[in-house]
């Protein structure tokens, strides 16, 4: 059996790499704590709980807005 993950592409890369880069301005932390919130609300609202949230798995797309993904098993 194989499993495909389709996504958007995310090519702001991860959060863990951004932060490792350079530092990262109050403002900025503060939209994208929102953001993660409310992915996270999401999440839950769907039944869904992310069991392995990090900043690996926090990408970042073109307008630096979050998308949160999962490594499959």
């Amino acid at each position: 059996m194989r499993v495909y993950i389709v996504m958007e592409e995310v090519s702001g890369g991860n959060l863990l790499g951004v932060v490792q880069q350079r530092l990262i301005a109050e403002r900025q932390a503060a939209v994208w704590f929102k953001q993660l919130c409310d992915a996270i609300e999401y999440c839950h609202q769907q039944g869904v709980v992310h069991r392995d949230l990090k900043c690996e798995n926090v990408l970042l797309d073109i307008r630096v807005s979050f998308r949160l993904t999962k490594q499959p098993k």
